[in-house]
């Protein structure tokens, strides 16, 4: 009997639960998106615009964000060159969501700027789960990736000072 694909990973183990954040201005839209995050075992926050949804994201920690291009005010693209701009925000991983026959241009500037993936606003579940899936993945490597190399940076600080002698030994 085969396992149910969105209870593993790739390398088999269950996937952590993540938080999402959900961006789109059209409400029923947005609940789609939650519901259907929430149905693969994740929690989901929403924003109704870019405005709200920039807020969220410099108070809060999310896993990835899935991000519509057009809303008013602030558009999908004003966030992730936002987001890829802040230092503390810009490894969370960008889905865009799209209407794609009449925003391919705006997708192809949305990887441009470092959007991770798109998906078209009626998208498969399937699809959400491989994509958001495999956006997860990539992120908690590149955590781990930061973590290991914050601790070769410790371990390198407190060398250097033992091998300098400027260490205070007790008696």
């Amino acid at each position: 009997m085969m396992d149910d694909p969105s209870s593993i990973t790739h390398e088999g183990i269950a996937p952590s639960r993540a938080q999402i954040l959900v961006v789109d201005d059209n409400r029923l839209s947005r609940k789609k998106m939650r519901m259907a995050v929430e149905a693969l075992g994740h929690s989901a926050e929403t924003a109704e615009n870019g405005a709200m949804a920039l807020e969220l994201l410099k108070g809060g920690t999310f896993d990835a964000v899935l991000l519509d291009i057009m809303m008013p005010e602030i558009d999908g693209l004003d966030v992730l060159g936002a987001l890829k701009d802040d230092k503390n925000l810009r490894d969370i991983p960008v889905i865009i969501i799209s209407a794609l026959d009449d925003e391919t241009e705006s997708v192809v500037r949305a990887i441009a700027l470092g959007a991770e993936d798109f998906l078209p606003k009626n998208f498969d579940p399937v699809l959400l789960r491989a994509r958001l899936g495999a956006s997860l993945a990539k992120k908690r490597f590149h955590d781990q990736e930061r973590e290991y190399f914050s601790r070769i940076e410790r371990l390198t600080a407190a060398a250097e000072v033992l091998e300098a002698g400027r260490f205070a030994r007790k008696t």
